[in-house]
């Protein structure tokens, strides 16, 4: 449990790669999304087993195979590959 299980207000907490969620958006297999360094997801969902296909700021990309309900923290990636073959749910 929680050492805080009765806070309810979470707004003077940093954000980073442990922190829940605040923004959800769904993107469909095959959707290429583009986003810069500074306005990235913190994380990725999986919402079906299959491949994840991330590029980073350097331009180099990533193969992911993944299950079901799969988190990847994320950091740095500046594009979601349409070559991404399942739906995925982005975190801020």
């Amino acid at each position: 449990m929680s050492a805080n299980s009765n806070k309810i207000d979470f707004s003077d907490n940093t954000k980073g790669l442990t922190s829940p969620a605040t923004i959800h958006e769904g993107v469909a297999a095959t959707t290429q999304k583009l986003w810069t360094n500074s306005n990235a997801p913190r994380a990725i969902r999986c919402d079906a087993a299959g491949t994840v296909v991330l590029k980073d700021s350097a331009g180099t990309s990533a193969t992911y195979n993944v299950l079901q309900s799969e988190i990847l923290p994320v950091e740095g990636f500046t594009e979601l590959d349409p070559t991404t073959n399942i739906a995925v749910q982005l975190w801020w």
